[in-house]
C-alpha cells in the first residue's frame, strides 16, 4: 500500500505571506509580551510548514487559525485588521 499526500492545487503563498506580515507587525500591535511571543511562534511554524518541500494543508490551516485567532484578540488595531484579512485569504485557498 502507498500513501501519497496530495498537495495538488495547494499554493502555499498566501500562508508564507502571512507568517512574513505578522512578523513584520507583532511589535505594533500593543500585546502583552507573552502573548506577542506565541503569536510569532505559530507564524514561524507555519511559514516553515508553507515552505515545506510537502506542505500539509491541516496543519497550515491549524496555525493560520490561531493566527487569525491571535489577531483577532489583538484588538481592532488597522495591522491587525490586515492580518485577519490575509489569514482569511489564505484559508479560502484551501478546499
Amino acid at each position: 500500500m502507498v500513501t501519497q499526500n496530495n498537495t495538488a492545487g495547494i499554493d502555499p503563498s498566501e500562508f508564507i505571506r502571512l507568517a512574513g506580515y505578522v512578523g513584520q507587525i507583532s511589535n505594533t500591535l500593543g500585546m502583552p509580551e507573552t502573548d506577542r511571543v506565541e503569536l510569532e511562534r505559530v507564524a514561524q511554524e507555519l511559514h516553515a510548514e508553507a515552505t515545506s518541500s510537502a506542505p500539509e494543508p491541516g496543519r497550515m490551516r491549524q496555525f493560520a487559525t490561531q493566527v487569525k485567532d491571535m489577531l483577532v484578540g489583538a484588538g481592532a488595531t488597522a495591522a491587525a485588521q490586515v492580518g485577519i484579512q490575509m489569514a482569511e485569504q489564505a484559508l479560502g485557498t484551501l478546499v
